[in-house]
């Protein structure tokens, strides 16, 4: 039981990092490694431009999904009292022999359980690795290092949850809306199997649906019976909007009303207004205050800030939209035209709103760690990238006949995954305007984001603006404006004051070639 505490100790003091401003990840020991993601790299005057997400101010209290290495610092914790409680009677033999014994027979016994374990990582992490183990790990390669960390980050609380090592987490609430629908049927399964909040997180799920659709809901919460998922602690399945939000600590807020043949957006505007005002007031009122809602449901920027409008109490910073799907989107179009994998692409944002006016934006791209916008084709990109992501939603419609279901849902289980996790790339997400890069205060607008976990998210700062990226953002935050002013008269609260910010750099690629 020792050796396990102290290796587990070895392992958090070595995952633990500091900020100094600097950009540069710093060890707990002192030493210190660069990860190539930390720098702006490129054939121009932004080589080496550090990008650093925005601190943001916290909203409430810590969320109760820590990152993993406050569990691994719990479980060293009560290592430690344990270890402690075994010396003080070690000492005292009189006192309490049997207790001693105990102790140290369970310590061997979890010894013997894991003495035998099948890779490398499992042994290092319960300090029973060999030589060999280690003979491929370089430490002295910050690369190496950070791969090794993350592996560890992701591989290791997924391996110790099964073992006696971690105390078991209580679970959490979930809410979806819309739960009888497309998009939930392709959600709902995968957040019972841990895949958006952890494979060691049992999850409470509340479903609500319209009246008329209980019934095919019914049969929903059969099939997720059937799954038999050793996480999926309860199902509650409602129509009454104040039931659904009992203090959960994670929304989805799915369900909207489309737009039908006929309609003016404006009166789905208006339509969707009515329904994310109550969803907000319900949220506000029966959430635990710390709750993270995501609304997918369109016109999703505009329906954020209607909840939140409708959530006094709830800091706008807790309620985002999803534009992860567009994010994706234009991952996968970079990723056929240079046929490379995705997880080589880096870099790449959205802008403005999840609509047909949205600005995909390459200009900041790595492959592989190279900046790649001065080798693309200005007419692939202006004439093919950007209307396709742009569009992709009405292709897939005339294509199948319906609107995205599956890729929207794997979306949704990456923001909130990353929102409640962490990740170190950059992503985008409709989020509350603080005035960044101009953009007029109290509109939901999509931006690249980096996520530090627990809840916490900062916006990329910095970033040189082209002219031409400028103009598009525009179009797109014109856009949320007026949809703003359709639904305004229908927000309890004084709306927001626009402001003039100056623009960010602006940069001219053509300047950028002959440097």
């Amino acid at each position: 039981m020792s050796m396990v505490g102290h290796t587990i100790a070895r392992w958090v003091t070595s995952r633990s990092f500091t900020h100094c401003g600097c950009g540069i990840e710093h060890l707990q020991d002192g030493s210190k490694f660069e990860r190539i993601s930390d720098f702006f790299v490129s054939d121009s005057q932004l080589c080496n431009k550090i990008v650093k997400p925005r601190k943001q101010t916290k909203t409430t209290a810590h969320y109760q999904t820590q990152p993993d290495h406050s569990k691994m610092r719990l479980v060293i914790k009560n290592t430690k009292q344990a270890q402690a409680f075994v010396r003080c009677f070690a000492t005292k033999k009189n006192n309490a022999p049997a207790a001693v014994n105990a102790l140290q027979a369970k310590g061997e016994a979890i010894d013997n359980k894991y003495s035998k374990v099948d890779t490398p990582l499992k042994r290092i992490l319960l300090g029973k690795h060999t030589p060999e183990d280690l003979k491929s790990i370089n430490f002295q390669d910050p690369k190496v290092l950070a791969s090794w960390l993350d592996k560890a980050a992701q591989e290791g609380p997924r391996f110790l949850a099964q073992s006696d090592l971690l105390p078991k987490l209580s679970p959490v609430t979930v809410t979806v809306t819309g739960a009888a629908g497309q998009i939930a049927y392709s959600l709902l399964f995968r957040i019972a199997s841990g895949e958006m909040l952890g494979l060691d997180q049992p999850v409470n799920l509340r479903l609500l649906e319209r009246p008329e659709a209980m019934q095919s809901l019914e049969g929903v919460v059969m099939e997720l019976k059937d799954g038999a998922f050793p996480l999926l602690n309860s199902i509650v399945a409602t129509s009454d909007e104040a039931e659904a939000f009992k203090k959960t600590d994670y929304a989805l807020l799915v369900g909207a009303k489309p737009r039908s043949k006929g309609m003016e957006r404006a009166d789905v505007l208006k339509d969707n207004a009515a329904i994310f005002k109550a969803q907000g007031k319900a949220l506000n009122d029966n959430a635990n205050t710390d709750v993270l809602a995501l609304v997918v449901g369109n016109p999703a920027n505009t329906n954020a800030m209607i909840a939140s409008a409708n959530a006094p109490d709830l800091n706008p910073l807790q309620i985002t939209a999803m534009t992860r799907l567009d994010h994706d989107r234009a991952l996968a179009q970079l990723s056929q035209k240079l046929k490379v994998p995705v997880s080589s692409i880096e870099r790449v944002g959205i802008w403005g709103n999840h609509s047909a006016t949205q600005f995909p934006d390459l200009n900041h791209a790595l492959v592989d760690g190279k900046w790649i916008r001065g080798d693309l084709d200005n007419n692939w990109v202006n004439n093919e990238f950007i209307p396709t992501v742009q569009q992709r939603g009405a292709a897939i419609i005339n294509a199948r006949g319906k609107s995205s279901a599956a890729s929207a849902a794997d979306a949704a289980i990456k923001h909130m995954r990353d929102w409640v996790h962490g990740n170190d790339q950059w992503v985008s997400m409709g989020i509350v305007s603080q005035g960044q890069y101009g953009v007029p205060l109290g509109v939901w607008s999509s931006f690249p984001v980096i996520c530090t976990g627990a809840g916490e998210y900062g916006v990329v700062d910095g970033l040189p603006i082209t002219e031409d990226a400028a103009e598009k953002i525009d179009l797109s935050i014109n856009e949320l404006l007026s949809e703003k002013e359709v639904v305004e008269h229908l927000l309890p609260n004084p709306t927001f004051r626009g402001v003039e910010i100056e623009k960010s750099k602006i940069f001219n690629w053509e300047f950028a070639k002959t440097k």
